[in-house]
């Protein structure tokens, strides 16, 4: 409650004595108790995107185990890469939905699509069902992460976010975790009942929340929007500040661009060419990493084999790789909180490349047939496992959460939405491309050679995004977008 006695200190019984500091600070615990219902939603949101994420790893095991479900190894790879290509359609239909429908209506309009999903992959009997269901979930998925991203940055003022936000970070990883706990005990179908189960609380949640602001400003709705400001913000003055900054923001937005919603074009304008720009780099830095790959192949890199003890290493596996996530966000939640962005990229950098090489190293050896290399990797068998789980860690200190907190944090509120909707396509196309394409350039090229080429391309881009990226470290979303207007206004003198 660190907000809450922050306006104590700034606002004193000599300003609000007697009652009226009662009422005061009465309103500030039910701004408090508003917001949380929001986080509380976006945390359903991310619980449900990591859920479908952690699902493949349990679920593929099981599947191979059960006599009355048969599938191969393509089929496999598929029905983990599939999710990625439907979040991928997803994303992209995010934008123009979010514009027409809202942001709040669009993730309510979600809730019996992502039921329907979950009880196609449980009560599919072949995998073209399953495979079909993945499609949907990951469409779903696609679309509410998108939504979520802005409803949260339009709705939650500068101040809270770093109270609110840490929150839903830790359930995305808490998600990935339970799937890979329960996966344990249930079967592949058990698993997909219990996501049915984690959609149900969306609903009430979204039937009692507002619409954001800027939103409403934007079609026409100002006086609604000042009265929801007025509802999540401690003073009026304070949220009619707000909404003349909304207002800026919509009039600098549309200047020019009456038909940006159904242009793509708008997002390479002068005053978005840079935050786009960095965005789409951020995310294909993020996926070349190889990191959704390893989410779902871990435990086939490292136990590639199908027998029952192979099976039940898999699952060691994903559990140890959870625990070592939620480890990784604790530690990314520190940093966010008191360093800059870019120091926390080249720190992630450092600790994915250094991984990466010795996972590059060790394959090699273990792949170049030498006796004596071929006995030392089976006495150091613990290398590969301690390489992959330390990359992990490096990457959610880092690169799991900027490209993210960026959208957030460094996009032009007048494209926010539309950007988003690209950029968390681009995240989800090249996780398609990853997932499906891994598998084979182990088979292809050997791992030695797959993990190094994946350590010079994280190097390389690390090095190019880190000049071009700008600093966002405790900067409102107004500031950002003075930024971005005054280099335009700049290179245009």
């Amino acid at each position: 409650m660190d907000y809450i006695e922050a306006n104590t200190k700034s606002h004193g019984s000599k300003e609000s004595p007697g009652a009226n500091y009662f009422i005061y600070q009465v309103k500030n615990v039910n701004i408090f108790l508003k917001l949380g219902l929001v986080t509380v939603a976006g945390c359903v949101v991310a619980f449900l995107k990591s859920a479908a994420m952690g699902y493949t790893s349990p679920a593929l095991s099981s599947m191979r185990s059960d006599p009355h479900f048969s599938i191969t190894r393509e089929q496999e790879s598929w029905v983990g890469a599939v999710m990625p290509a439907g979040a991928l359609v997803g994303s992209l239909a995010a934008g123009p939905l979010m514009n027409q429908l809202g942001r709040r209506l669009t993730q309510l309009y979600l809730v019996c699509p992502f039921i329907l999903a979950w009880a196609l992959i449980a009560t599919g009997k072949g995998v073209g069902v399953v495979v079909a269901g993945r499609v949907l979930c990951g469409a779903c998925v696609g679309v509410s992460m998108s939504v979520r991203i802005v409803y949260m940055a339009e709705i939650i003022q500068f101040d809270l976010r770093r109270t609110f936000n840490p929150i839903i970070t830790c359930v995305t990883q808490l998600g990935m975790l339970v799937s890979f706990v329960a996966g344990q005990w249930l079967s592949w179908r058990g698993l997909a009942w219990l996501g049915v189960v984690y959609v149900i609380p969306l609903l009430p949640l979204l039937l009692i929340l507002p619409e954001t602001p800027y939103h409403l400003t934007r079609t026409g709705r100002r006086d609604k929007s000042l009265a929801v400001l007025s509802m999540i913000r401690r003073t009026t003055e304070e949220a009619e500040l707000e909404q003349e900054q909304i207002d800026k923001s919509c009039h600098a937005g549309n200047e020019g661009n009456n038909t940006w919603q159904n242009s793509i074009g708008t997002l390479a304008a002068p005053s978005n060419l840079w935050p786009v720009g960095v965005g789409l780099s951020l995310m294909v830095a993020q996926q070349t990493t190889g990191i959704t790959a390893v989410y779902f192949f871990a435990s086939t890199i490292l136990s590639p084999g199908n027998d029952s003890d192979g099976n039940q290493k898999t699952g060691y596996i994903s559990v140890v790789m959870g625990v070592v996530n939620l480890l990784g966000t604790f530690l990314s939640l520190y940093g966010i909180r008191y360093y800059r962005r870019r120091s926390l990229l080249q720190m992630s950098s450092r600790m994915i490349v250094a991984s990466l090489l010795v996972l590059a190293l060790f394959f090699w050896a273990q792949e170049s047939g030498e006796i004596y290399l071929s006995d030392m990797t089976n006495s150091w068998s613990y290398v590969p496992t301690i390489a992959l789980l330390t990359y992990i860690l490096g990457f959610n200190m880092g690169w799991g959460r900027i490209p993210f907190l960026f959208i957030i944090e460094g996009m032009p509120s007048w494209i926010r939405g539309q950007a988003t909707s690209v950029l968390i396509a681009t995240h989800w196309g090249l996780a398609f491309l990853v997932s499906k394409t891994f598998m084979w350039s182990l088979a292809t090229f050997g791992s030695s050679t797959t993990f190094l080429a994946c350590a010079i391309v994280t190097a390389i881009n690390n090095h190019l995004i880190l000049r071009a990226m700008p600093e966002t470290f405790r900067k409102t979303t107004a500031q950002m977008n003075q930024v971005y207007l005054d280099a335009v206004a700049k290179k245009d003198q």
